[in-house]
């Protein structure tokens, strides 16, 4: 592997991704903060992120080089390490944030949409309003992928080496090329992404939320982050239209954008035709019935409550959004087991959500029914099929080692939590929300993951790492051979 090539790129992404920090500096003066805290919090960082960028650019070569397969998988790695490094920064520099440790979680938990927080209090004047713009960004920018926003700059800099750098950032599904150009298509995926954004600001609003909380809330529920500008989360508007809002938007969010794109040319059955979208869609319906009956027999609220606190809770899990509208740890059992299987489930591919997603959960369903047949009628040939589309085997068989992946990562980062001095559940589910990209859990880091030990905050935030990369693009990074030529 190249080192010059890969510094090369990163200092280019690390180059563009400064000028985000300017946001909340103007949104910060325009709201009053004091100018010097702002020039400290954000203007430092973003001058540090492009002086770094710049050095890692002198290290490049002179001419540009190709960029090999395993150099865009290590750069895509890299790249999520390094952009919550810088990120992190204003949380410590403003003193909301006093341990590295914590600031890099929160970073890395907006980044990667996880939406999980380590800070105790977003109200009572503790955060800044611009810090929590800050957050929210974070979860906007990551929730398409940073790469897949820089390639709209990248492309034409990185000639043939930005398709290997794309697809090592979406490493758990093919890449779907929207257009010819891979700058066309990052600029069509974009700007749906934007518009669907704006279109949920102006509806947050019309139900009553003040402009800065629907920015903020749009920016992390189209992104299925679940960051809030609330302690209770969408809980503390209390407010029924606000929650249909977002359980709309939490959908498109997890919808494969190449299907929003389809839509927008005018192809009207296309959410309807698609597979991997019913499927999602059966998935809600029937975890959604469950657990509004499982309230209404155990009277925890009545029919109607039952209903609006069940299905928005469902959807928000489901599709790995991780807002939250009461306390679910204290629902009955049924309920809470629901929502831990949903927890592992996730949304489409293409999509914000995280999770397993629908579309290996169907051809691993798919995969089992064929085995069963295959005892009835040994000799047959049976090929799986999607969409109309046969799946090749090497496909099968990559989905079914991406599986066992996800669930051996999921048992060793919950062993190690243990010792910690977790309790299992709180282990388990905590390992669960990260590498799925939840926030909440169960047990004691439902609202909060503050009181954790820091060791137990770095491997959470390893586990955030690898569920966003999908665990692929991550492992070539630690493995040794990347290196070999």
């Amino acid at each position: 592997m190249r080192v010059v090539v890969v510094a090369d790129a990163l200092g280019l992404v690390l180059m563009m991704f400064s000028p985000a920090f300017l946001l909340p500096f103007i949104v910060g003066y325009y709201l009053g903060e004091t100018v010097g805290t702002l020039i400290i919090v954000y203007v430092v960082p973003c001058i540090l992120t492009f002086l770094v960028g710049l050095i890692l650019r002198r290290l490049g070569p002179e001419t540009y080089e190709i960029m090999r397969e395993r150099e865009g998988y290590v750069v895509a790695a890299s790249t999520w390490l390094l952009i919550p490094l810088f990120g992190g920064l204003p949380y410590l520099l403003s003193g909301v944030l006093i341990h590295p440790i914590d600031a890099y979680f929160e970073a890395m938990s907006g980044f990667t949409t996880v939406g999980a927080s380590v800070i105790p209090d977003l109200e009572h004047n503790s955060v800044p309003k611009s810090l929590l713009l800050w957050r929210s960004i974070t979860a906007w920018v990551g929730g398409l992928g940073i790469i897949v926003l820089f390639m709209v700059f990248l492309s034409k800099l990185l000639g043939a080496g930005a398709a290997r750098l794309l697809k090592a950032e979406v490493a758990g599904h093919t890449v779907t090329r929207l257009s010819p150009k891979l700058q066309q298509t990052a600029i069509k995926l974009w700007g749906i992404y934007s518009f669907f954004t704006l279109i949920e600001i102006c509806l947050l609003m019309t139900a009553g939320m003040s402009p800065f909380d629907a920015l903020c809330h749009s920016f992390t529920s189209i992104s299925t982050c679940g960051f809030s500008t609330r302690n209770a989360s969408i809980g503390a508007f209390d407010n029924p239209f606000i929650e249909i809002i977002m359980m709309v938007f939490l959908i498109l969010g997890a919808t494969n954008f190449s299907l929003h794109h389809e839509f927008f040319r005018g192809k009207w059955k296309v959410y309807i035709k698609d597979p991997e979208l019913r499927m999602l869609i059966l998935i809600i319906s029937l975890f959604m019935l469950i657990i509004i009956g499982d309230l209404s027999v155990n009277r925890y609220y009545s029919l109607s409550d039952s209903a609006r606190f069940g299905a928005f809770t469902t959807v928000s899990y489901l599709v790995t959004g991780g807002f939250v509208v009461a306390d679910v740890t204290q629902w009955p059992e049924t309920s809470k087991y629901v929502l831990m299987v949903a927890m592992f489930l996730g949304g489409c591919a293409g999509s914000t959500a995280g999770g397993l997603k629908t579309f290996r959960i169907l051809l691993l369903l798919k995969v089992g029914r064929r085995e069963v047949q295959k005892i009835i009628h040994p000799k047959a040939i049976m090929n799986i099929t999607l969409g109309g589309r046969t799946v090749s085997e090497e496909t099968i068989r990559a989905i079914s080692a991406y599986f066992f992946l996800y669930i051996a990562t999921w048992v060793i980062g919950s062993f190690l939590l243990t010792f910690g001095g977790l309790d299992i559940i709180t282990a388990s589910t905590s390992v669960a929300s990260c590498l799925g990209s939840i926030g909440p859990a169960f047990g004691t880091t439902f609202s909060t993951y503050a009181h954790l030990h820091p060791i137990c905050k770095f491997i959470l935030t390893l586990c955030m790492w690898l569920g966003r990369l999908e665990l692929l693009a991550a492992l070539t990074l630690i493995a040794p051979s990347s290196y070999k030529e």
